[in-house]
């Protein structure tokens, strides 16, 4: 039973966490998406994008913020 339940709360989670991401512009989901689900380094992902690693770190930071908030609903 509690197996199962701790499924079920999984499963809202995924659901809430992909409504949040969903309202994200398309660069940051990217950025999401890259640093957190293909494991880029920001050191990799500042020479793709070419900008420097504090505006990369900055702009997760502000992003992984948005979702906090948006999660705690």
């Amino acid at each position: 039973l509690i197996e199962a339940e701790d499924k079920l709360i999984k499963m809202e989670m995924l659901a809430k966490l992909t409504l949040c991401l969903d309202t994200l512009s398309e660069q940051e989901r990217l950025l999401i998406y890259l640093l957190f689900f293909k494991g880029k380094s920001e050191r990799k992902l500042c020479a793709l994008l070419g900008i420097a690693k504090t505006t990369l770190h900055d702009r997760k930071q502000k992003i992984l913020s948005k979702l906090k908030k948006m999660l705690e609903v």
